[in-house]
């Protein structure tokens, strides 16, 4: 008789390692395709901002043609956007790893944390150390260099100064979402 129960007892606690294998496999699953999904949303917004980068070396380009900008400030300005290019592909170079869902919970955390780091400091170091003097020294070109008439260069400063700041607006928020993705794959894999 206890044998029996012996028995019946080795049973029931193989069919609960089963269960709690199965349900780990599981977990570890649903924790993959949550940081496919996170690293998807991330590399998502870095292509926005190449793709508005080259938009706006071609706009420049087209500036240079129409005569409204200088060629050393198109040029300058043409370096700076394949500058920002690099530098959004180097702050997502730690989730390019085809291996990463495949490492440990330690390492993929990790990479999500640089790339949170490298965005916070390309907001508060690069940005304005590059954009004030860009902007001023566009402001002094389109004064000085430009062949707009007078009555149209106050109004195409004052849409210059709004769409820099609703640029500027959609780049913030394009930054929260990268930062917010890779809190929340860290959050998530500190919790499993």
């Amino acid at each position: 008789m206890k044998d029996m129960e012996l028995e019946e007892m080795r049973a029931q606690i193989n069919l609960l390692k089963e269960m709690l294998d199965k349900q780990s496999i599981v977990n570890n699953h649903l924790l993959q395709q949550s940081m496919k999904a996170k690293v998807s949303t991330i590399h998502r917004q870095g292509w926005k901002g190449v793709a508005c980068g080259l938009v706006a070396i071609v706009a420049f380009a087209f500036n240079y043609v129409l005569g409204s900008l200088s060629l050393p400030f198109v040029i300058a300005s043409i370096l700076l956007m394949l500058f920002c290019i690099i530098g959004t592909w180097h702050c997502h170079t730690p989730l390019n790893d085809r291996d990463l869902m495949g490492q440990d919970i330690h390492t993929t955390a990790r990479a999500f944390s640089l790339v949170k780091r490298r965005y916070n400091f390309w907001l508060h170091y690069i940005t304005p150390t590059l954009t004030i003097p860009w902007i001023l020294w566009f402001c002094h070109d389109f004064i000085h260099s430009s062949n707009i008439p007078r009555e149209f260069a106050k109004p195409t400063m004052i849409a210059f100064c709004i769409s820099a700041c609703i640029g500027g607006l959609i780049g913030y928020m394009w930054h929260r979402k990268v930062v917010n993705a890779c809190d929340e794959a860290v959050r998530q894999l500190e919790e499993s």
